[in-house]
């Protein structure tokens, strides 16, 4: 009797076994994505709402969530292998705007609608739905402007011993107030051939590879790739392509001309 319900139960677990092996998991229609970095004031407005909405996100047939964490190198590689996992590397890539949430199509992978420090949970449920079903919803984005930004060419650019490099978008609150000055002092090094003044580019898909491409040819890609601190200025010694120093939303013009002094004198 007992060998025969050992049997039975036996019998049971292959057929539960066999049912799991057979259900396939559900692909996601749509992927929701968190374009997030801990030192993004805008950041910290989205994340309480998102926080909110998470249980029923999680439990939303066809929506997976993601969140690509920028705020630092170690967390940029983690969202790397993330956005690899999903098929999403070029989305990873390009958008780099934190404080955004973005829609993205799992078929296509095309972004169907961003939304810039929107902190209403209501908003983004509303978009999963109609999302999820096929249809549009406008999207909410941040305001973009234009910028004149220092972009010389890279015959000019290593001739320098020191390149001081703008991380940039044009949407970024903080870059609003920095952009300006960083372009000030580069004008002031003009005629200094020690000293080259550029910008990481991060404000489109098109700028994106663009700095990419400036970044791989000056040999410093993996400065590229392991920072992306909108409103962060990098110290680079163009010889040994390291960082020597690194300011972020910094107003004060002498405190780049003190900091340019020292590392040159040292050089």
């Amino acid at each position: 009797m007992r060998k025969s319900l050992l049997l039975f139960s036996a019998f049971l677990i292959a057929i539960s076994l066999l049912n799991s092996s057979c259900v396939k998991k559900t692909e996601p229609k749509l992927y929701m994505i968190n374009i997030y970095g801990e030192w993004c004031k805008t950041c910290s407005i989205v994340e309480p709402a998102l926080k909110r909405i998470m249980p029923q996100i999680k439990i939303t047939s066809g929506l997976k969530y993601l969140k690509f964490d920028q705020s630092n190198p170690e967390t940029l590689l983690i969202s790397e292998k993330l956005a690899k996992k999903h098929g999403l590397e070029e989305i990873f890539e390009v958008e780099r705007h934190t404080g955004e949430v973005i829609f993205i199509a799992a078929d296509k992978r095309t972004v169907l609608a961003r939304f810039y420090g929107v902190d209403d949970s209501k908003v983004y449920m509303a978009a999963v739905k109609k999302l999820i079903r096929g249809e549009s919803f406008e999207s909410m984005p941040a305001k973009r402007k234009e910028y004149s930004l220092s972009k010389p060419s890279v015959e000019e650019i290593k001739k320098a011993k020191l390149y001081v490099v703008d991380i940039h978008h044009d949407m970024c609150g903080g870059c609003a107030t920095t952009a300006p000055v960083f372009e000030e002092v580069a004008l002031d090094y003009k005629e200094n051939s020690d000293v080259s003044f550029f910008t990481f580019d991060l404000s489109s898909p098109e700028t994106v590879k663009e700095t990419a491409k400036l970044a791989t040819e000056l040999g410093i890609y993996d400065i590229y790739k392991t920072h992306k601190h909108t409103g962060e200025v990098l110290f680079i010694d163009a010889g040994s392509k390291e960082i020597v120093r690194t300011i972020a939303l910094e107003e004060n013009h002498e405190v780049y001309y003190r900091i340019i002094r020292e590392i040159l004198t040292k050089a």
